[in-house]
């Protein structure tokens, strides 16, 4: 299963047969599936939140829905999970359904756009076959642990077998059985987690450190935007800029004039385009 790739070049994750059902098994207790749930899915096969999605509405023994109008009428789904791109499709069905939302920071706007559903947030990624946290809250089997600088880690029954190279399959870089997510993050005193953004994301500009996520969070506070990817390139003066993908595509300079209210200059992307350019597009269609 190819990784998302949002902060370095994709990799090959190697999954068995047991990481998915210890994901669909932890998932389909958080969420409460039941043989009378049906699931629509609606995210790509090829990608691990939609094939965990499938693998639990399976192991609920209840139905999996895939996404024709014909189905929709007729089965009126209960559970789907979705990326907070695909907001403007769920806020056509009336019908209430618990919708679990993950793959990118939360849109501000999303919550209340889909107010007529139950709306979860999730927290994984490939390497430990999709989901780990929901609604801030560990799964059933996954144990975290906050490292130095607020590191976190973790360890499950879930965790990937480790990365393909085109010759052999390289082990995961576990510690005593904990997988280092890269991602930094904090517990509260009800043991619901945060995650802050990505440990190996912060670059340096003209001497400052810049966090992707932090820009990523105030593009995504822009009641149009629904998904916003910050990167850093290469600076002849100031060593590296950071510059943004966003979705839907705006005119940079309405987007510029409305970061300018709550971050820096340095921290403003010199260079806002549509997060096609990234070739990352849901065309998943009711």
């Amino acid at each position: 299963m190819q990784t998302s790739g949002s902060t370095a070049s994709p990799k090959l994750a190697c999954h068995t047969f047991e990481n998915y059902l210890s994901s669909a098994e932890q998932s389909t207790k958080a969420l409460k599936l039941t043989t009378t749930s049906r699931s629509l899915i609606t995210l790509p096969l090829y990608h691990v939140a939609g094939l965990t999605a499938l693998f639990r509405a399976l192991y609920s023994g209840g139905m999996a829905i895939f996404p024709e109008n014909s189905h929709l009428q007729k089965y009126a789904p209960t559970h789907a999970s979705m990326v907070p791109a695909q907001v403007e499709l769920f806020e056509k069905i009336q019908t209430p359904m618990q919708l679990l939302v993950g793959g990118s920071a939360i849109p501000e706007t999303l919550h209340t756009r889909l107010k007529h559903h139950r709306v979860l947030t999730s927290y994984g990624m490939t390497e430990t076959t999709a989901m780990i946290f929901c609604n801030g809250i560990p799964l059933p089997g996954v144990t975290p642990f906050i490292g130095e600088e607020n590191s976190l880690w973790i360890k499950s029954a879930s965790l990937f077998s480790g990365y393909y190279n085109g010759r052999e399959i390289l082990p995961p870089p576990l510690v005593n059985g904990f997988y280092p997510t890269n991602d930094i993050a904090e517990v509260n005193e009800n043991g619901a987690y945060t995650i802050l953004g990505r440990k190996d994301g912060v670059f340096i500009s003209g001497g400052e450190n810049i966090s992707p996520r932090e820009i990523e969070t105030h593009l995504m506070a822009h009641p149009s935007i629904l998904r916003a990817i910050v990167k850093p390139i290469p600076h002849p003066v100031w060593g590296c800029v950071p510059v943004a993908y966003i979705s839907p595509g705006l005119p940079q300079v309405d987007v510029k004039k409305f970061l300018e209210k709550t971050l820096p200059k340095y921290k403003i992307p010199h260079k806002i385009s549509p997060i096609e350019e990234l070739g990352w597009k849901y065309t998943i269609n009711f």
